[in-house]
């Protein structure tokens, strides 16, 4: 299995290939909840972020047309693909319907329909990565094997696009990061020098207090040193308050 890196082009393989488990299936829907999996298979996408376990994607389709329909665009559809037509993103040679949003670009390869390859950009995917397989569709594939990527310039906008558009990224980026195992803010290695807070006076150096007030000696008494007397009990110290 390849290993995809962000802005490179993969394909969601089948989510109803009859060697697909029920755990796998469980998987995917629990993981991408009010998604079709089933639809959102076997089409190609764009990997957002990925790491050696997860990936967030968004696909690419033709949305259903093609030349018997001369490549109609989604938002002319009626039904649920005219809400929000500017969330779809179109591809250099696809219809697109803000002319104010640049086309989406390959820096490499090249879609096998240049006029239908379209971007919706709610509609990101967390996929475990074993659910990734290669473009082969792509074309020129069949004589030199490669994996399409995004232009740097077009991955960068698209992105900001789907942070704007996807009310669903900041959770579903909490999610991947979560997967990840990363936590917000991971102790520091035992190994990475730090610098120590500062030091607590030692013990047997404690901070100055202020002097008890003691009378001075009668004139004559000796004055030879002599050990400290035991501390005075509580006792004493009251009977001395008394005096």
């Amino acid at each position: 299995m390849p290993r995809f890196t962000t802005g490179d082009i993969a394909c969601l393989k089948d989510f109803n290939w009859k060697g697909r488990t029920d755990e796998e299936r469980s998987v995917l829907t629990a993981l991408n909840p009010g998604h079709d999996m089933g639809r959102a298979s076997a089409h190609p996408c764009i990997v957002l972020k990925t790491d050696r376990r997860y990936a967030l994607v968004t696909t690419v389709s033709a949305h259903g047309s093609g030349p018997y329909d001369q490549w109609r665009s989604p938002w002319t559809r009626g039904g649920h693909y005219k809400k929000r037509p500017d969330r779809y993103r179109s591809f250099e040679g696809t219809a697109r319907f803000n002319p104010e949003r640049p086309y989406l670009r390959l820096s490499k390869g090249a879609w096998p329909k240049p006029r239908g390859s379209w971007v919706n950009v709610e509609n990101v995917l967390l996929v475990p990565v074993w659910f990734l397989g290669v473009f082969y569709k792509a074309q020129g594939y069949d004589e030199n094997p490669y994996i399409p990527h995004m232009a740097r310039e077009s991955l960068d906008d698209l992105l900001w696009q789907i942070i704007e558009d996807n009310w669903q990224w900041s959770r579903l980026l909490r999610r991947f990061e979560e997967l990840r195992g990363v936590k917000p803010f991971p102790p520091p290695s035992p190994a990475t020098p730090v610098s120590p807070p500062p030091r607590a006076p030692a013990k047997s150096s404690p901070p100055p207090q202020a002097p008890t007030k003691v009378s001075p000696p009668p004139p004559g008494a000796s004055t030879k040193v002599t050990p400290p007397p035991p501390a005075p009990s509580w006792a004493d110290v009251a009977k001395g308050k008394k005096r």
